[in-house]
């Protein structure tokens, strides 16, 4: 079974301060800041002089035959800073199981296997349907960062923990991937589907800050993917609402 190791784009993002025509299209009720991207949908949480310490959500497996790209996508958790970029999601191609989650700690211009700096890819399977958690902490006061990818339903567990001294977390992201690095692009064509679906519904979401404040999916920026990662492009996949005091948005992809 190939894993596909979970990235996210950094470099090739565009940010805009509010929505326009081309996400507007696909959801006109869409009023959250945007950031455009070729290969990321979801939600992100950054402020001015702040950093962040922990980020959890909770969701069903969908079947891996929805993926809108023949190459595969996943589902993850992500620290963002200057310097680099944490990932913990679980990936899958179309039509195969849930079994490749995998822990990232990469630049955030990195395309290739060389640049990763840390990485553990030793998953339990994970299948379809089955609810999973992840949740990521970094204690500043010892520099290591802990995660666990929990399968609610089979009871397995994917956790470690590794040292990364002086990081300073500067944003947080939820959502769906659909590259290998975090600056690439997705390796085959969009499939659009005959009509909008969900692919995933992300809840019990939780974000807090360094200090200890709690922060909710309210105060986040959309992530909206694109068809060249612009505000020009077709809207793809998108997250376009959080709900239950800022702790679900679904991940949905446009026909």
């Amino acid at each position: 079974m190939r894993k596909l190791t979970i990235g996210l784009v950094a470099a090739a993002t565009t940010m805009a301060p509010l929505m326009t025509s081309a996400a507007a299209s696909a959801s006109p009720a869409v009023t959250r800041p945007v950031v455009f991207s070729a290969e990321q949908a979801g939600a992100a949480i950054r402020a001015p002089r702040v950093h962040y310490r922990f980020v959890q959500t909770t969701f069903a497996l969908p079947n891996s035959s929805k993926l809108p790209y023949s190459t595969g996508g996943g589902l993850s958790i992500q620290f963002r800073s200057s310097d680099d970029v944490f990932v913990l999601g679980i990936s899958a191609v179309p039509g195969s199981a849930w079994n490749a989650a995998a822990v990232d700690l990469q630049p955030g211009n990195c395309t290739s296997g060389g640049c990763i700096q840390y990485t553990n890819a030793n998953s339990p399977v994970m299948n379809a349907g089955d609810s999973v958690t992840l949740s990521a902490f970094y204690n500043s006061s010892t520099g290591f960062l802990f995660y666990t990818a929990q399968d609610n339903t089979s009871g397995a567990t994917f956790s470690a923990r590794f040292s990364d001294p002086g990081a300073a977390f500067t944003s947080v992201r939820v959502g769906a991937e659909f590259a290998v690095f975090p600056a690439a692009t997705p390796g085959s064509a969009f499939v659009p589907p005959a009509a909008d679906f969900r692919l995933a519904l992300l809840t019990k979401t939780a974000v807090t800050q360094l200090n200890g404040t709690h922060v909710s999916l309210v105060k986040s920026k959309q992530v909206v993917e694109t068809s060249d990662g612009t505000s020009t492009g077709t809207v793809q996949v998108n997250a376009p609402t959080v709900f239950n005091n800022g702790q679900n948005t679904g991940i949905w992809v446009r026909h």
